[in-house]
């Protein structure tokens, strides 16, 4: 079953008709990786209460160095393209190649790349 955020469902059972539940989906791409229920529970009360600009920047956060592509974003906010590159320049996201980025993880990774560049020319003068 194809679901998207916003989306409402209901849970029943046919035999014999019982509602069990029912709700709004949060997060139609959840993350594979173990979370410390904390931090699960922080961004699923950002993905329920905040508003559009920090949600694209929980989303893009909980990819750390690696990003949210562009492309995904449509099927994981339910909005258009052009409407996210409008959030990612009011959240204050970083856009390299494509790709959004937590202001945070691309200060990160550009230290390192720094510090991997300063090893390799101290070892490698020439």
């Amino acid at each position: 079953m194809l679901l998207l955020p916003g989306d409402r469902f209901i849970v029943r059972q046919f035999s014999p008709v019982v509602t069990i539940g029912g709700g709004v989906v949060l997060d139609a791409s959840p993350s594979t990786r173990k979370q410390p229920v904390e931090d699960l529970l922080a961004f699923l009360k950002i993905m329920r209460d905040g508003s559009p600009e920090q949600i694209l920047a929980a989303r893009v956060a909980r990819r750390g160095a690696i990003g949210l592509p562009l492309n995904e974003v449509p099927a994981e906010m339910n909005i258009r393209r052009e409407v996210a590159v409008k959030l990612a320049a009011q959240a204050g996201l970083k856009y390299c190649n494509q790709v959004l980025v937590a202001p945070a993880a691309y200060a990160k990774a550009k230290v390192g790349v720094l510090q991997a560049l300063k090893k390799f020319h101290d070892a490698n003068s020439l």
